[in-house]
């Protein structure tokens, strides 16, 4: 779900190219296809760009979830 949610914050799910059937099922909206597309993204960018331009442009990715999980809990 983590993953669907920054793909969605990423917008990759209008830049994906569906066939028409998955175009019709939603499938551009599943968080299983995001997570996938990202995970695919991520695996692009260590392909071109090396191990460590890719964990800097992946962990950017992840501050905010860090961030909101390192919050204090109220209580």
């Amino acid at each position: 779900e983590v993953l669907a949610e920054i793909a969605r914050e990423l917008g990759i799910g209008p830049a994906l190219r569906l066939g028409a059937g998955e175009e019709k099922q939603g499938a551009r909206q599943q968080p299983y296809v995001l997570a996938e597309s990202l995970e695919a993204v991520a695996g692009a960018l260590y392909l071109d760009a090396g191990f460590m331009s890719a964990f800097a442009i992946i962990s950017r990715w992840f501050e905010k979830m860090v961030a909101k999980a390192l919050q204090p809990v109220p209580g």
